[in-house]
């Protein structure tokens, strides 16, 4: 949980940027006095809430989405607001959830990190993501992140997920940014979360 939040500081200040051009990141430290938290953490801590009560995700997702939306960064230049613009005419039930954004990915650590068998975990990441993500590519996608999460943390090196899961990691260049679920997970991004996952599972 510590790594969704901490990564999305990290990448906070440079997401604005890469979506208009493409620049290598050589940053001097991880976290610096302009980081700031994302829609990523808020709405991880929103599927947190919910498994932690009754598993209404998609009250937990509106209610965030809701008390977050004029939130907005002190960061410039930044985004016209916190979330996507499909996302928030979701939240406001002004459009339904069929989104493939990759933010579906973003928001969905706490399901394996919380929940202890695969059935489990499948289920939940299914009930997480419906509401505003109702694709088989998020689903699928979101499905594929908790689960390496979830064999993280039982000690699983890199080698045996990418087995277990029928992984096919595609270390193709990266030369432009996306936000669908498919385009991201099918780049070096997959080798970055397996890394991630394996240094954060104690």
């Amino acid at each position: 949980m510590w790594g969704a939040v901490i990564g999305d500081l990290a990448g906070s200040i440079y997401e604005y940027q890469q979506t208009k051009h493409f620049s290598k990141l050589n940053p001097k430290e991880l976290i610096n006095e302009r980081s700031f938290y994302s829609d990523d953490t808020i709405l991880t801590i929103a599927i947190l809430d919910a498994i932690l009560n009754d598993k209404n995700y998609e009250y937990y997702l509106k209610k965030y989405a809701k008390e977050f939306l004029t939130y907005k960064p002190e960061f410039t230049p930044y985004f016209k607001g916190i979330f996507s613009p499909g996302f928030t005419k979701w939240a406001l039930d002004q459009k339904n959830g069929k989104s493939i954004g990759n933010g579906a990915m973003m928001r969905i650590s706490a399901v394996g990190y919380l929940f202890n068998n695969k059935k489990d975990i499948i289920n939940n990441v299914r009930l997480a993501t419906i509401p505003s993500h109702n694709s088989l590519e998020a689903i699928n996608s979101a499905t594929t992140i908790a689960l390496i999460i979830f064999l993280a943390r039982l000690g699983f090196s890199k080698e045996e997920i990418i087995k277990k899961l029928n992984l096919k990691l595609n270390y193709s260049d990266f030369n432009g940014f996306n936000t669908t679920c498919y385009k991201t997970i099918d780049n070096f991004y997959m080798h970055y979360l397996l890394q991630i996952a394996l240094k954060n599972r104690c």
